[in-house]
């Protein structure tokens, strides 16, 4: 029997319940999806409901590693067989682009398969419910690539690792770093020592075990081990703690990441743990547990009238933490929760529905939110609004508003149902977090300039030094000399490094740069022009092949250092006991064009290409050079809505592929 016709009220409720939730039938057919879900995947219901899950969600065919339908599939399976919730561990699973067929945005989710079972405990229904944990997995992967960044630049810029650990201490995630195989702690952030009930000094450099003896169970101790030992990230989800916060004791939620960290010999130097707080997804779920519950006694009885839907409604949406709102058709208020009371200070719906929310909302907001909800009420359509509304102290706090269409049995449209969550906080952290990525970029940018002078005044003075010499004295094999010459060395080292700091200080500013329609082919024939010597030293052949693709957008100055620095780099590696080889190809994809560099160097290992593109980091020394340039370049091709990859054989060669994105894409 459809859903439509067994729940007639129940469907609304499932479509504005808190938390991304998906409702499939036993053949894996799409019968309903909550607001959260539909925000959550980018979706639309009608484009959905009715299809075959894999259908409305398909792979990425620029992920196969992902896995993710395969995954979710084995999931389902085993929760019809065995007729029992199944946790799945984290999934790499994209979502289709609705403003842009055939590409997909990047996501990560913590799925959870439950069966709703009729009467005869057969399986009725499955609900998958799933956690948005895309920001948490960027976030440690941006975090991992800042400390590998730091610790190969630890001698040239100290003070940029004490800034770094200066934003973990503010970060909003639990963070420690352990070292070595008796685990000492090297860094543990306050939200980490939140959790542990300890000071920094009692813990700070002191194995884990001894500075936390109630941890070393069996388990934690296995856990640490494996990781170190196996060097392979382990991940766990919904670990509770407990931790004094806002004057009181509480328990809270966290999903956990343990990753190892490897030295510069690549071999596991100690773990790295990064914990996200979920406690407000983990009481959403359990909150549509209870539905799921109150969902399989409705399927087994049917006997339930609207009425009591109603009912039971606003008893959930009173329990929930969140405050929910109903309208009627007309906008005029028909109830709101507990908490909606609580949050404006009144005691009665009937006080809230005198007013209308115009007294609470903020004046420059009014308008706006009046005229959103208007319109979604004329079109039928779902709406997510930000706006500020007045608290019962007074003071005017940040709410993220969804509502969506509520339709009775027969059609007609019931009314709009909707929910909010006070984000202060969390747009408080996010531009407290901008102000400090500024502030960093800013400190090396003002140090690498402010040092130019006096490291030029040294340089003057030991040259001045170096020409005040006697000649006799200069000639002598144990003079002053040699160590004046070598100090002199270390200055132009030292300048060198000063020069490239500016230029990346320079190039993480510039987010935007100008774009412009650009010709590739000519700026791989100008760059040809300019390393004529290196291919005539190197006895090199260079072959391009580049006919017939569209101008590309990006900045042609930027354009032609990328080519210049793969092209440079492909010459000065060649291997020693052949005649280097470099083939540069292009070839069209779906708003971009791809451009190829081969060459039949010394190519790298693998373990060496996850840190091909970190600051100052370079794996050959025979050859001058200072370990940015690959940075840089990574830096500008993303910078312009580009991406860049690299495959590579140790002692067969490298191929670079450069997507630069074409003149006439959107994004230019």
């Amino acid at each position: 029997m459809p859903l439509a016709a067994a729940l007639p009220d129940l469907l609304p409720v499932f479509n504005a319940t808190p938390g991304a939730t998906l409702l499939l039938a036993p053949d894996w057919t799409i019968v309903g999806a909550s607001d959260d879900y539909l925000a959550a995947t980018l979706a639309e219901r009608d484009a959905i409901v009715g299809r075959f899950i894999f259908d409305a969600f398909p792979d990425n065919p620029l992920t196969p590693e992902a896995n993710a339908v395969a995954n979710v599939r084995a999931s389902l399976t085993q929760v019809m067989a065995t007729r029992r919730p199944h946790d799945m561990a984290p999934q790499h699973y994209d979502v289709p682009d609705r403003a842009r067929p055939g590409h997909f945005v990047e996501r990560h989710w913590l799925p959870r398969h439950t069966p709703v079972l009729d009467a005869a405990g057969q399986v009725q229904y499955l609900i998958q419910s799933v956690q948005d944990i895309t920001a948490s997995r960027v976030a440690a992967r941006l975090l991992h690539e800042s400390q590998a960044s730091e610790q190969a630049a630890r001698a040239e810029a100290a003070q940029s690792r004490h800034e770094l650990q200066h934003f973990l201490e503010l970060a909003p995630v639990a963070v420690a770093l352990y070292r070595g195989p008796q685990f000492h702690i090297e860094l543990a952030n306050a939200a980490t020592l939140a959790i542990w009930g300890r000071t920094l000094d009692a813990v700070l450099h002191r194995p884990v075990f001894e500075a936390l003896p109630e941890a070393a169970t069996p388990d934690v101790q296995a856990l640490f081990e494996r990781v170190f030992t196996t060097g392979l990230t382990h991940t766990f989800s919904e670990q509770p703690s407990t931790i004094y916060r806002h004057g009181r004791e509480e328990v809270v939620y966290w999903n956990m990441v343990f990753e190892p960290q490897r030295g510069p010999d690549g071999r596991v130097s100690g773990i790295f743990t990064v914990g996200t707080e979920v406690t407000e997804q983990v009481r959403a779920r359990q909150q549509m547990e209870q539905l799921n519950q109150v969902l399989e006694t409705r399927v087994q009885a049917r006997t339930a009238e609207l009425q009591e839907s109603e009912a039971r409604f606003r008893t959930m949406a009173d329990a929930a933490p969140n405050m929910v709102w109903a309208v009627h058709p007309d906008s005029s208020i028909r109830y709101v929760n507990r908490a909606f009371l609580d949050f404006v200070g009144l005691d009665t719906e009937q006080q809230y529905a005198a007013t209308g929310w115009g007294p609470y909302l903020h004046p420059d907001e009014l308008a706006l939110t009046q005229d959103t909800l208007t319109r979604a009420i004329a079109r039928r359509q779902p709406y997510v609004l930000e706006h500020r509304m007045r608290r019962h102290d007074g003071q005017f706090r940040w709410l993220l508003a969804q509502g969506a269409p509520s339709y009775l049995a027969g059609g007609a449209l019931y009314g709009y149902v909707g929910s909010a969550i006070d984000i202060t906080d969390l747009k408080q952290a996010n531009e407290q977090l901008r102000r400090t990525n500024a502030d960093l970029d800013n400190f090396i940018y003002t140090a690498s300039h402010d040092l130019k002078a006096p490291i030029s005044n040294i340089e003057g003075l030991l040259d001045v030094l170096r020409q005040e010499l006697p000649p006799a004295v200069a000639a002598e094999p144990e003079s002053i000399a040699p160590t004046l010459a070598r100090m002199l060395d270390s200055v132009e080292r030292f300048k060198r490094t000063l020069n490239h700091l500016t230029a990346v200080s320079e190039l993480q500013q510039a987010h935007e740069p100008a774009l412009s329609a650009v010709d590739l082919a000519a700026v791989v024939r100008d760059v040809r022009l300019d390393l004529v010597p290196l291919l005539h030293d190197t006895q090199a052949q260079l072959h391009v092949q580049l006919d017939g693709l569209p101008a590309v957008a990006f900045s042609e100055k930027n354009l032609r250092s990328v080519v210049y620095n793969l092209l440079s780099n492909a010459l000065k590696y060649h291997h020693p006991d052949r005649r280097p080889h470099v083939d540069v190809r292009g070839h069209r994809r779906p708003g971009f064009t791809v451009l190829e560099v081969h060459d039949n160097g010394l190519g790298l290992a693998t373990h060496q290409l996850p840190r091909l593109f970190t600051m100052f980091q370079r794996f050959h020394d025979h050859v001058e050079g200072s370990g940015v340039g690959l940075y840089m370049v990574k830096r500008m091709v993303e910078n312009a809505g580009g991406r860049i990859e690299v495959h590579s054989q140790l002692g067969a060669g490298t191929t670079f592929f450069v997507c630069l994105p074409h003149a006439d894409d959107s994004r230019a």
